[in-house]
């Protein structure tokens, strides 16, 4: 899944930053939207696109604290379906969870969590 659009807000200082990408990105970190964190900063992701079946809707975090446990909503805006995830783990999926996305759908993915 690629996302056109990115957000990320630190929930402790309340700096927030967003952008709308043309060609899509997969990677991308709250720095890049000009939002700095430190450690024990709580901070929430937010990414949207359009899912194209070629890769599944999930991901991965890095510099979110290990020991902390991550908030994950997945929501499929085409069908309003929406699975929760309480996790530890670095990576995730949306359909194994049980998220039903077929190509085209529009999906969003909020993840709140430590630095």
């Amino acid at each position: 899944m690629t996302l056109r659009r990115i957000a990320c807000r630190n929930l402790t200082t309340g700096q927030a930053g967003g952008a709308v990408v043309a060609g899509g990105t997969t990677e991308w970190t709250c720095g890049d939207l000009g939002v700095e964190a430190d450690p024990s900063d709580r901070v929430l992701l937010n990414g949207a696109g359009a899912a194209d079946g070629s890769s599944g809707v999930g991901g991965t975090v890095e510099a979110l604290s290990p020991s902390t446990l991550r908030r994950i909503s997945c929501r499929n805006l085409t069908t309003a379906q929406t699975v929760e995830l309480v996790t530890g783990a670095d990576s995730w999926d949306c359909e194994a969870e049980g998220l039903v996305v077929t190509p085209g759908d529009r999906v969003e993915q909020t993840i709140t969590g430590e630095v």
